[in-house]
């Protein structure tokens, strides 16, 4: 199972996903406010109101699940290969739509 490079790369990014869910993704300040944004939602830090953004999780848990089962297809490289490219390319024409939609 580690005997290929492309399965360390891929535990790397399992484990830099895994961050993008425990720590905050960003921090706004406003003259109003200070915004948290996380994996969950857009938390308001000035008065503890939040803003469930499930979308940003769902999105983030595909791309946690995808490295994971890729490991796994270790025996059949081109089915691998095949999956994180169809993966890669699902995951960026989603997040495109995504930002068309909120912009």
């Amino acid at each position: 199972m580690l005997q290929r490079v492309q399965t360390v790369y891929m535990l790397a990014s399992v484990v830099a996903i895994l961050m993008m869910l425990l720590f905050p993704l960003a921090t706004f300040q406003t003259p109003e406010a200070t915004l948290k944004l996380t994996a969950v939602g857009l938390e308001n830090l000035t008065d503890g109101t939040s803003v469930m953004g499930w979308s940003i999780f769902g999105i983030i848990v595909v791309m946690l699940l995808v490295p994971l089962i890729a490991i796994f297809l270790f025996k059949k490289r081109w089915v691998q290969f095949r999956f994180l490219l169809f993966a890669g390319v699902f995951l960026f024409l989603r997040l495109k739509v995504l930002s068309t939609l909120t912009y």
